[in-house]
């Protein structure tokens, strides 16, 4: 038998995923991206380091994984890759005026809320 203890866990377990899938659902019909776009798109508002590796620490994420991300968002214009003017060795990821728009227009992902 479970106790009612698990009852509520797992009852609580599910509404967040059911709470995710259906971010995930509308912010795609909506807006065309998906949720780890999304959340690669705040980080990069949010943060003054926005090197790969600097997004897949705050992402808590791979190197790897980010930069399909970032790859994915900068064809659809709504990021760009530069040097740093300070080093030259450094790539940084910012924002264009399209991504801008669209974090501002977005709700504030669940996920966001999750780390």
């Amino acid at each position: 038998m479970i106790s009612p203890d698990a009852t509520r866990l797992f009852d609580a377990l599910r509404r967040a995923v059911n709470a995710l899938a259906d971010s995930a659902r509308d912010l795609e019909r909506r807006d065309g991206i998906t949720p780890a776009q999304r959340f690669v798109l705040e980080q990069i508002a949010a943060g003054p380091d926005n090197t790969i590796n600097a997004l897949a620490e705050r992402t808590h994420t791979r190197q790897a994984t980010v930069s399909v991300v970032v790859t994915r968002l900068q064809r659809r214009g709504f990021v760009a890759r530069h040097r740093d003017a300070a080093d030259r060795r450094r790539v940084v990821v910012t924002l264009t005026a399209t991504g801008r728009r669209l974090v501002r227009r977005s709700d504030v992902s669940v996920q966001a809320h999750l780390s």
